[in-house]
């Protein structure tokens, strides 16, 4: 049936015409409007809802014969379909051959999805409700997030924005051209203010030292917050970013401390005011589209940097003050930094070395001494067991500007002074601080000199299991247990005899294995086979010799001979001779 659209004047026909009608009556009078108006009886019954009386609750109302998430089949099968997005029929009949009972149908089934929210609509949508939070003073959050510039490359070559459709490049079409670079794209707001800062990098893909290349210039333009909030990208919270959020928190304790920050998977709307600002630039970013020369990645950035001058000067709709205005205002004094703690916060270098047994360690061809004293900070000097070591490692982070270093083991870090190592001259060399080993060792030694010195005094000596005493009883076999006798294999003395008079081949004793063409040669020699005027062996006895071998490779010469000696030939249906080896 066509879909009709009703207009005003049909619609109050028809509800003049179901009013006061209901049951049969109603459902007659609703067939033929539809059939007079094309349009289907549920549209009829849509528009005359309010005028029909509600229908009679049902007796077993609110009863269910299962609950999806008490009943194990049910449960089963809604896993299938809310995990692993399972068809709900195709859930349910997985959950019976599984064993499990499906008291309901699959309608009621999908009924059930639809009122927990695991249908596909439901599934597909993903939004989840959540409550609006916004900072209370600027630089309290920083809120961070990339994506990706939808069809906008870059060439390498000649540092031009070139735009790239689905066809040329996409999951299907990978790009091939090593001179084309994807486009990204960086962004930072202040969560109270919202002022912005977005720049755009191009990379394969982003990595940590992407990240800590747009943060460095960021913290400086607008000063460190409180808190770093952003995804649990695995390039945004690394290793370096850790570490730089661990020394900016030591170097601003005294005004809060900087910490980083993470949301759950799968939940945008927790870094909203970010994610926005990705939309609001890729309007702005169809500008580059519009000039028949496209430009270059750093004319991009500078573009970049006039819209957020636009946008952060502009009364924003939620708070209705202009984002830098906001942003100066609220806040007295602002965290910035300066550039050398930066960089050692940022740029730290951290790798792995081993210790050399003059207690030293090597970086960039220089040599550098580790503390020699038994204690480091009132703990005990673990560098002093692992002096020499292969194989033992420490973990060293090297902050280029500054004049110490940490050195971390088994989880605990000492800030070290950098100092480099050189020989002690002629006449003052000092001993090493002795290790824990060395002291035990040493310790062990004086002991065991004084018990042998008083043995030797009482003229007595150690008493040693085995030697002086029986060993323990646990040691012995117990009585209870039998042991049953062994089988012997005694060989013949006659052949032992005889291999003794020299070296005698395997083969004598086991036999020698022959292919059908040697063992033929062998037993025409032998004048156990004939031979025709050819020269070649007979044609009977080379049968008889195949049916031997019957496929095999090699047989072993004896029992070729056993069975020359029961061989019988056959001529004219009589015996003729019988030959034996």
């Amino acid at each position: 049936m066509p879909k009709n659209t009703l207009g005003e004047i049909a619609m109050q026909e028809i509800r003049a015409a179901l009013c006061g009608l209901s049951g049969a009556r109603a459902r007659a009078e609703a067939n033929s409007l539809a059939a007079r108006y094309e349009v289907s009886v549920s549209r009829v019954y849509d528009v005359t809802r309010d005028l029909r009386p509600k229908r009679k609750p049902r007796a077993d109302k609110g009863k269910r014969r299962a609950d999806i998430l008490e009943h194990d089949g049910l449960r089963f099968a809604t896993e299938l379909r809310a995990l692993k997005h399972v068809d709900p029929d195709l859930a349910i009949e997985t959950a019976v051959a599984n064993g499990y009972e499906i008291p309901v149908s699959l309608g009621t089934y999908q009924r059930y999805l639809r009122e927990h929210g695991l249908n596909r609509q439901q599934l597909r949508h993903g939004c989840r409700p959540h409550r609006r939070w916004e900072a209370a003073n600027p630089l309290d959050i920083f809120q961070f997030d990339i994506s990706g510039v939808k069809e906008r490359w870059i060439d390498v070559t000649t540092r031009r924005i070139l735009h790239v459709t689905p066809l040329t490049v996409s999951k299907n079409h990978p790009n091939k051209n090593s001179n084309l670079v994807p486009l990204w794209k960086f962004g930072l707001v202040d969560d109270h203010s919202r002022v912005r800062y977005v720049r755009f990098v191009a990379c394969d893909k982003p990595n940590s030292i992407s990240v800590i290349d747009f943060l460095l210039p960021a913290f400086r333009e607008l000063g460190i917050p409180l808190v770093f909030y952003t995804d649990n990208d695995a390039i945004i919270i690394s290793k370096r970013m850790r570490r730089a959020a661990s020394i900016l928190d030591r170097a601003f304790a005294s005004s809060g401390g900087f910490r980083l920050e993470q949301h759950a998977a799968g939940n945008p709307q927790a870094t909203g005011k970010v994610e926005v600002g990705h939309q609001i630039f890729e309007k702005f970013e169809k500008l580059i589209g519009v000039k028949y020369q496209t430009p270059s990645l750093e004319a991009l950035n500078e573009f970049t940097v006039a819209v957020c001058e636009r946008y952060n000067w502009t009364s924003h709709r939620e708070t209705g003050a202009q984002p830098m205005l906001r942003f100066r205002s609220g806040h007295g004094s602002m965290r910035i930094p300066p550039d050398v703690l930066l960089d050692d916060a940022f740029k730290a270098d951290e790798f792995e070395v081993s210790i050399r047994a003059d207690l030293t360690i090597s970086f960039k061809g220089e040599s550098y001494q580790l503390p020699r004293s038994p204690r480091i900070a009132g703990l005990p000097n673990p560098f002093l067991s692992l002096a020499g070591r292969r194989g033992i490692k420490i973990t060293i982070v090297w902050p280029p500007n500054a004049d110490y270093f940490v050195a971390i083991h088994d989880g605990i870090e000492y800030e070290l002074d950098r100092v480099l190592a050189k020989a002690d001259s002629a006449g003052e060399y000092r001993s090493v601080a002795e290790t824990r080993s060395q002291q035990a060792m040493k310790a062990l030694k004086e002991s065991a000199a004084a018990r042998k010195q008083a043995h030797k005094e009482a003229g007595t000596d150690i008493i040693v299991p085995g030697i002086d005493v029986p060993f323990a009883a646990s040691a012995q076999v117990p009585d209870s247990i039998a042991m049953m006798p062994r089988k012997k294999i005694e060989t013949n003395p006659e052949l032992l005899a005889a291999l003794g008079a020299g070296v005698v081949p395997p083969s004598m004793v086991d036999g020698q294995l022959l292919d059908l063409w040697s063992a033929a040669t062998v037993l025409a020699e032998e004048g156990l086979f004939e031979r025709n005027d050819a020269g070649q062996v007979s044609a009977i006895d080379m049968d008889w010799l195949k049916s031997i071998y019957a496929g095999r490779d090699e047989v072993l010469d004896t029992e070729l001979r056993e069975a020359l000696g029961q061989r019988v030939q056959v001529a004219n249906g009589r015996v003729v001779a019988m030959r034996t080896a």
